[in-house]
């Protein structure tokens, strides 16, 4: 979980080439993928191997998406989108799963009234919090994706317009009071 805390303390030393830093990762990858299945399930702590498997698979993972970003800031660092999302990650992350079920609720009560959902399947939907309607459909993922991700933007967004009026709202009537008082 602190990995992120040990990658900035050493990040100054990372400065291997490209290809070789992603052609050693991916070579652990595979042999990691031969040897092992490397399944697992963080949320609910159950793995199927030894954990230090699960924790190089793990890192080497972390490794590989850490050197694409650094990769990629050259060429998509100042797109106000992207540091969005970047810098909303704990929103996203705390509220995704609700979304799922918002998205599911909306279907359900749509199939109810139309009729017109009739792959929903209702017990899936009331025993996990990851069913998704329709999954093999990749155009429904992708509506699942972007929901459960610019709702809690917007609702964090939402948030702090309001809590601004509301400030703004406090200082104004302090300020009348104290204008009020020298009156």
């Amino acid at each position: 979980m602190q990995f992120g805390q040990i990658y900035k303390r050493f990040e100054k030393y990372d400065k291997i080439n490209n290809y070789a830093y992603f052609a050693f990762i991916i070579l652990i990858q595979c042999i990691l993928l031969q040897k092992f299945n490397l399944s697992y399930n963080l949320n609910i702590l159950h793995f199927k191997n030894n954990y230090i498997i699960n924790l190089i698979g793990s890192i080497t993972g972390i490794l590989f998406w850490l050197r694409v970003s650094k990769i990629l800031v050259k060429y998509i660092g100042d797109n106000k989108i992207i540091n969005k999302i970047g810098n909303s990650t704990y929103t996203i992350m705390m509220h995704h799963v609700f979304i799922f079920f918002m998205i599911n609720s909306v279907i359900l009560i749509l199939n109810k009234l139309t009729n017109r959902f009739g792959k929903f399947n209702i017990n899936s939907f009331k025993n996990s919090c990851w069913y998704f309607y329709n999954e093999n459909n990749q155009a429904m993922l992708l509506i699942y994706t972007l929901l459960a991700i610019f709702i809690p933007l917007l609702l964090k967004d939402l948030i702090v317009f309001i809590k601004n009026k509301i400030i703004f709202y406090f200082k104004n009537i302090k300020i009348r009071k104290i204008e009020s008082s020298y009156n």
